[in-house]
C-alpha cells in the first residue's frame, strides 16, 4: 500500500482550518503591542466563543474570586496569554468536531486535556515557562493525527490499532511506515496555521527525549513530563509510575510525593476542563487512587528495608570493631584492648586514685598440649 508524503498530509483538500476568528487571534497576540480592546472587540464578535470562553474563565479552574463578565475584564483579570489560549483551544475543539474523518474523539480530547492539564500545573509549579503557552501547545500536540486520518483514512486507523491502545508507541510506528510521525505533521500544520515557533516546537518534539538544546528546552521537558503523567492515569501501571518519578526528579528535582500530587490534581483539572469546554474524555480512572496507594506503600517498605540495612550495616560495623580488640580463641580482650584500657586508667589516675594489674599465669601449661593435645589445650585457656 502506497503511503503520502508529508507534504501531500498537509495539502489534504480535505483538511480542515483554523475559524477566522483564531486566526485573527493569532495575528494580533503575534503584535507585542497588541491592543487588548481591539483583540476583545475581536472576541466578542464570535458570541458563540465569547460564551464558551467566559464560562470556562468563570469555572473552578481558574478560581476567580469574582465574576468576570466580559473579554475585556477577562484579558485584564488573567492575562493576554490565558484568552488567547482558551480562544485557539475552542477553535482546535471546533476543528475536531467538525471532522468527518474517523478520529475517536474521546481518546483525543482525553489525552489532550489530561496532557494540557498537567502541563499548565507543572509550569505553575516549577516556573520554567509561560503556563498558557505550555497548555495550548500541549491541547494541540496531536493535531498531526488529524490531519494523518483526513489524508490516509481508514489505513492510518489501522495503524493505530496496531499500537494496541499504546499511544507512546505510535510514533514509532508511523516513522516504521510513513517516514515521519505525527508530531511532524502538527509542527508542520501549527506553522501553516501560523502559531508563533514557541507554541511549535514543544508539538514537534512531544514524542522524544532527547532534544538539542534550544531556548524552548524547558517547555520540551513540561510537556514530555506531562504525557508521562497522562500514560500513568492511562495505564495504571505501577512501572510508568515509577518512570515518572524518576523524569520528574532528574527534569525539574520534583520528590515523589509532588509528582503523586500532580497527577491526582491533573485528573481533577481535566475533568473540570471538560465539563466547561464541552468535550467528552471518558470516565475518570476509578483505580487512580488504588497505583498511588501502591506507590505509597511501596515508598514505606522501601524505607523499612533502607533502614534494616543501615542497622544491619552497624551491627556490622560493630562487629568488625570488636573482633579488631578482642582475642579469637578466648573472646577476651587482645593485647591492642589491653593497651588502651591500661591507658586509660593511667590518664584517670588522678581521679580514680590508684591502678592495679594481676599478671597471672597458667604452671605447667605445656604438658597440656604435650599429653592431651594443641585442642585441649585451647578448652583449657578458654575455661581458665
Amino acid at each position: 500500500m502506497s503511503h503520502p508524503s508529508l507534504d501531500e498530509v498537509l495539502t489534504c483538500p480535505t483538511l480542515p482550518s483554523l475559524p477566522a476568528v483564531a486566526m485573527q487571534v493569532i495575528d494580533l497576540t503575534g503584535d507585542p503591542d497588541v491592543h487588548l480592546p481591539k483583540l476583545a472587540q475581536v472576541i466578542q464578535n464570535d458570541q458563540a466563543l465569547s460564551s464558551k470562553i467566559l464560562k470556562t474563565v468563570n469555572s473552578s479552574y481558574y478560581g476567580l474570586s469574582k465574576p468576570c463578565p466580559t473579554i475585556s475584564r477577562a484579558l485584564a483579570y488573567l492575562g493576554l496569554s490565558t484568552v488567547k489560549a482558551l480562544a485557539l483551544g475552542f477553535s482546535l475543539i471546533d476543528v475536531t468536531k467538525k471532522s468527518d474523518a474517523g478520529l475517536d474523539l474521546t481518546e483525543y480530547w482525553r489525552r489532550g486535556l489530561y496532557t494540557a492539564a498537567t502541563a499548565r500545573q507543572i509550569s505553575m509549579t516549577t516556573k520554567s515557562c509561560d503556563p498558557e503557552e505550555i497548555f495550548l501547545s500541549a491541547l494541540m500536540q496531536d493535531i498531526g493525527m488529524l490531519a494523518l486520518h483526513h489524508s490516509m483514512g481508514s489505513s492510518y486507523g489501522e495503524l493505530i490499532q496496531s499500537t494496541e491502545g499504546m499511544h507512546n508507541r505510535l510514533a514509532k510506528v508511523e516513522m516504521e511506515t510513513l517516514g515521519f510521525d505525527h508530531a511532524q505533521v502538527g509542527a508542520e500544520l501549527g506553522l501553516k496555521w501560523r502559531f508563533p515557533e514557541s507554541l511549535v516546537t514543544p508539538i514537534r518534539f512531544h514524542h522524544t527525549n532527547q532534544t538539542d538544546l534550544s531556548q524552548c528546552e524547558s517547555m520540551i521537558k513540561v510537556i514530555l513530563l506531562a504525557n508521562e503523567v497522562t500514560d500513568v492515569i492511562n495505564t495504571l501501571e505501577q512501572s510508568d509510575l515509577d518512570e515518572l518519578c524518576r523524569s520528574a526528579e532528574a527534569f525539574f528535582q520534583l520528590p515523589q510525593p509532588e509528582v503523586e500530587a500532580l497527577v491526582k490534581q491533573s485528573v481533577d483539572d481535566a475533568l473540570d476542563l471538560a465539563k466547561t469546554m464541552g468535550v467528552s474524555i471518558g470516565a475518570p480512572p476509578s483505580a487512580i487512587n488504588d497505583i498511588l496507594a501502591q506507590a505509597e506503600d511501596a515508598k514505606i517498605m522501601h524505607q523499612i528495608q533502607m533502614e534494616q540495612q543501615a542497622l544491619n550495616l552497624r551491627q556490622q560495623n560493630t562487629e568488625l570493631t570488636q573482633q579488631t580488640v578482642t582475642d579469637a580463641l578466648t573472646k577476651v580482650g587482645n593485647r591492642k584492648h589491653f593497651d588502651v584500657t591500661l591507658q586509660q586508667h593511667f590518664n584517670n589516675v588522678s581521679q580514680i586514685g590508684s591502678v592495679g594489674v594481676i599478671l597471672s599465669d597458667v604452671d605447667k601449661f605445656k604438658s597440656f598440649n604435650d599429653t592431651l593435645g594443641h585442642q585441649a589445650g585451647d578448652e583449657v585457656l578458654i575455661e581458665l
